[in-house]
């Protein structure tokens, strides 16, 4: 009995709390729909904390009803603007509503434009998909991260395509770029050198944070003539000391046996990396002087894209082949798709820091790398497949049609320092369609088909490599251009792919170790896995 009577005491309390929640709601929504500031005020002690039947706060509520008064009042209060609410700030809510009015406003009381909610949405997700385009123009001026990625890893580009606008994917891209060249660190990129009789014409591209400029820096050197020039710059900093060679070098295309090779993959301009990675190998020293003698390094392509210190890397291969020759060794940089591609000025794949200069300074960034400036013409030298004894190295992989065609070494060379050199006087119909299937993507530069199916053809087999190596005088070969997570043997311990992803880092990143009859792959920190025995 008692236990009934304190069911129903409680019963009694819980109802008339409802009703008197339901009439104290009621009161609030006609004091809101009534624009009633001053009744709203007084009838609720602490406006912050309330919320309607679908949870939304008396600031959603006036967004929602377009009651700006009542926004207004809020703003002119104090009340806070940037915590979330149903997973929406009120900018976000402005923004999905696309009520361009609040979203002024708001950003003029200064709300955090990049607040995100529980999905990592910031408010341009919301214009994007909801608004129209004068709110989402207003949120990238007012400062908006139009490159956040949220937790489904999309980006508000894709947002765009989803909702079937390409225009603004297209408007938006272009945003994202600005925005990330904007926030570019201070670099020097250079020096960018042209080589005279009787001088050096250097030029640097200098962003200045500060100023919020890239800077052309044009400077005149006077030298006599000798074989090396090596001169250290006044006033700009630079990690790598370039050490002009005077002299023109023919390069070959085979090379005798050698008990030590190290193999670099993609480096794309992953400086750091690289260096840490031949220091870890003892290739070079803590200086980033040579350091392995008679020793053979290969790159096998790719110096170009993606990472944004490219021209520090060329330059320490520059400096690293002329101080391996002294010394009875041989630095070895084979062309691959990505240096073609900016020797062609195709720059698709150009890390923002040299869109930038692109860009602000309105260059074409490639015409550093032409004939006329040291590293473009240096480059225009280089081969697209050696072999050292019986290991062959070629960016991409060979196709068993370079064997048909009959393209040996030094003839595919050939074909390729004549093209990056626009030299075709002396080229036969034969010579243009070999140089033609070589660009191709079952040439040098791009097959993929020793790793995978392609171009409607089936993986590489066995017997049919060992006739490609047949025909090149080879055991091996090492190839780059498509990615790997390690280096393993293939084909029966025949090829060795090695483009390892650099961008991750000296933790996973590392490259193959040839020395003494047994093949490594090496580490950043020294360490070394033997991968097999010759």
């Amino acid at each position: 009995m008692r236990g009934i009577i304190i069911y129903l005491i409680v019963l009694f309390f819980y109802l008339s709390g409802s009703n008197v929640y339901c009439q104290n709601y009621e009161k609030i929504q006609r004091f809101i729909a009534n624009n009633n500031i001053d009744s709203l005020q007084r009838y609720l002690h602490n406006i912050e904390s309330y919320r309607d039947s679908n949870g939304n706060s008396v600031m959603l509520i006036a967004i929602a009803t377009d009651n700006y008064k009542l926004f207004n009042w809020l703003l002119n209060n104090n009340l806070t603007v940037n915590v979330l609410c149903n997973n929406y700030t009120p900018l976000m809510f402005a923004a999905k509503q696309n009520k361009l009015k609040f979203v002024k406003r708001l950003l003029k009381h200064g709300v955090h434009v990049n607040a995100l909610n529980s999905i990592s949405n910031n408010a341009l997700f919301y214009a994007v998909s909801y608004a129209d385009f004068d709110i989402i123009e207003l949120l990238l001026k007012s400062g908006v991260d139009p490159t956040q990625v949220n937790s489904r890893k999309k980006t508000v580009d894709i947002i765009a395509i989803v909702r079937g606008d390409k225009e603004l994917a297209k408007y938006l891209r272009d945003q994202m770029f600005v925005y990330r060249i904007n926030r570019l660190p201070d670099f020097v990129d250079g020096p960018h050198v042209k080589l005279y009789d009787d001088r050096l014409n250097l030029e640097y591209f200098v962003n200045d944070t500060r100023k919020k400029a890239i800077k052309h820096i044009k400077k005149s050197i006077v030298v006599k003539q000798r074989d090396t020039i090596v001169f250290a710059e006044t006033k700009i900093k630079n990690e790598i000391v370039p050490h002009i060679n005077t002299k023109r070098y023919s390069y070959k295309s085979i090379f005798p046996a050698s008990d030590s090779i190290v193999v670099v993959g993609d480096v794309h301009g992953e400086f750091q990396v690289m260096i840490e990675l031949l220091k870890g190998n003892n290739v070079i020293d803590s200086d980033l002087n040579w350091n392995y003698g008679k020793g053979h390094l290969v790159f096998i392509g790719d110096i170009f894209d993606r990472g944004d210190e490219v021209t520090n890397s060329l330059w320490l291969i520059y400096n690293l082949e002329q101080q391996a020759r002294r010394n009875g060794g041989v630095v070895h940089l084979i062309l691959g798709n990505h240096e073609l591609m900016v020797l062609k000025e195709d720059k698709r794949y150009f890390a923002d820091k040299y869109k930038a200069i692109e860009r602000k300074i309105d260059i074409n960034y490639s015409a550093m790398f032409s004939n006329d400036y040291l590293l473009g013409e240096w480059l225009r030298k280089k081969n697209c497949i050696e072999r050292i004894g019986n290991f062959l190295f070629a960016h991409a992989g060979v196709s068993d049609s370079m064997r048909i065609r009959n393209i040996s070494i030094e003839y595919a060379n050939n074909l390729m320092h004549t093209f990056l050199n626009d030299d075709f006087d002396s080229y036969t119909e034969k010579d243009v369609d070999n140089l033609s299937f070589i660009l191709t993507d079952n040439g040098l530069l791009w097959y993929r088909g020793m790793l995978m199916n392609y171009n409607e053809q089936p993986r590489m087999k066995q017997n049919t490599l060992e006739e490609v190596l047949k025909f090149y005088d080879s055991e091996y070969v090492i190839i780059g251009h498509t990615g790997v997570k390690k280096i393993v043997p293939l084909y029966k311990g025949k090829v060795f792919p090695i483009d390892i992803s650099f961008s991750r880092g000296t933790d996973t990143a590392h490259i193959l170790v040839i020395e003494n009859g047994f093949i490594y792959s090496g580490y950043a920190n020294g360490n070394r896995n033997m991968l097999m025995e010759l």
